[in-house]
């Protein structure tokens, strides 16, 4: 089973952390500390989950164990997460609108808990929080399925 790393988080930062912001960093589901902001993913190792106070994580991906890893990947809390329009279509969930075409029935899109958006949605909407972050996981995951 996994461990709660949001309940592990707020009990850390109420010993631990006087600032209200930042991440607690987890590898392998133990806390490995805390920082003020993720401008620095060459200090933690891929694997790393960074929890926000809200909930929301970050994965630290890519580099090596020696030079750290080279970047923060947005991870949506609950049972928000990617996946291709056609598993979106086959289980009937709702679709934003925003976007002006549908998207390929391989691409990717990403389920916010309450409907899917395309990378085309998430461009129109300036409202979606994580925007720049949700852009580039899903042209990651294009990429690499791509090959």
């Amino acid at each position: 089973m996994e461990p709660d790393l949001e309940r592990l988080a707020r009990e850390y930062r109420e010993v631990w952390v006087d600032n209200p912001d930042g991440f607690v960093v987890f590898f392998n589901g133990e806390v490995q500390g805390w920082t003020i902001d993720l401008t620095r993913p060459e200090a933690w190792v891929a694997g790393c989950i960074a929890v926000a106070p809200d909930g929301n994580r970050w994965r630290a991906f890519g580099g090596n164990d020696y030079d750290g890893a080279k970047a923060w990947q947005f991870v949506y809390k609950g049972n928000a997460g990617f996946m291709r329009w056609s598993q979106c279509k086959q289980e009937q969930l709702p679709v934003s609108t925003s976007a002006p075409t549908l998207p390929a029935e391989s691409e990717w899109v990403f389920f916010d808990g309450e409907c899917c958006w395309s990378a085309d949605a998430i461009l129109k909407n300036d409202t979606t929080e994580h925007r720049p972050d949700l852009l580039a996981a899903l042209a990651d995951l294009d990429a690499r399925n791509s090959l």
